[in-house]
């Protein structure tokens, strides 16, 4: 299954696509308002960041995650693409963050990899049941209460206490 982010899943997307449209407005509206220089001024950073949102956008919008029997792909566009294999997950589950919301993560232990998915992807309950039921015994609901990010909580998971040494082999 083919999951992504789309602005009916990310509303927020439209308040960027506003700023995208109102920031070169405001140059435009600048040179009935101030002097020429200065809405020039205005004008291109307008548009310079209105490009750079625009990019952002484009990206985000690109980004897929697909499923199917042997693994999960993770596609964040710009050449971002981790592909795990369901037997070689060792952690993931779901979290949350007070400020952030709910967020898938997945983690290789072996290869030391870990992607970590926001809930504004369109059917994010439906990837995180097929995750669920690709990684049972290994998936977990986490409320990261007083660690503050999930690489903390690994970290603790994963590194050994003091005085015990890691294996090796």
């Amino acid at each position: 299954m083919e999951y992504r982010i789309t602005v009916r899943s990310n509303p927020r997307l439209i308040g960027l696509f506003l700023i995208i449209v109102a920031l070169p407005a405001a140059g435009v509206v600048a040179f009935l308002l101030t002097s020429v220089i200065v809405a020039v001024l205005i004008l291109g950073a307008g548009l310079f960041f209105s490009y750079n949102f625009i990019k952002l956008v484009r990206s985000t919008l690109a980004s897929r995650i697909r499923t199917n029997a042997s693994g999960v792909v993770f596609d964040f566009g710009k050449g971002h693409r981790n592909e795990f294999d369901w037997n070689r997950i060792s952690h993931c589950g779901v979290y949350s963050e007070p400020k952030r919301g709910r967020a898938l993560f997945i983690y290789d232990e072996e290869d030391d990899r870990l992607v970590t998915v926001p809930n504004e992807y369109e059917s994010f309950d439906v990837l995180v049941t097929e995750v669920r039921e690709h990684t049972v015994g290994r998936f977990e609901i986490i409320d990261l209460g007083a660690l503050s990010t999930i690489e903390e909580y690994l970290r603790e998971k994963v590194t050994p206490p003091a005085g015990e040494k890691a294996d090796t082999e």
